[in-house]
């Protein structure tokens, strides 16, 4: 979605879209990791479209595969990325969204550092 401010910050919003068993494990955490955070990213998509939200920059909405064999859809678009020299300001990783192992508490991960999305939208 392009900015409606002349910018090359760029936001990202991004999730892993796939999950199988890696490295010699056939566990794969499936719809509670990588299928909640897939279905976040589709439902924001969908929320933009049919409320046609303006954002003051550059957002980018992106599903990613192979995180459970080492993050080689991420990697590469993130030295892609790089390689392009472009602005991005802010990256939000939609993962295990509706992940929940019995008898552990709730948790939220953040960054070290926060910024204040409201600044985004315009």
């Amino acid at each position: 979605y392009a900015g409606s401010e002349h910018t090359t910050e760029t936001v990202l919003i991004s999730a892993h879209y796939d999950s199988r068993g890696s490295f010699g494990s056939v566990r794969a955490p499936g719809g509670d990791d990588d299928g909640s955070g897939t279905t976040a990213l589709l439902g924001i998509a969908r929320t933009i479209a049919r409320r046609g939200v303006r954002f003051r920059k550059n957002v980018q909405i992106c599903a990613f595969a192979g995180e459970e064999q080492g993050l080689y859809g991420s990697r590469y678009y993130a030295q892609e990325l790089r390689q392009k020299g472009a602005n991005l300001t802010l990256m939000v990783q939609a993962d295990m969204l509706a992940y929940h192992a019995p008898g552990e508490p709730a948790q939220l991960g953040l960054p070290d550092r926060s910024v204040f999305l409201h600044r985004l939208v315009g």
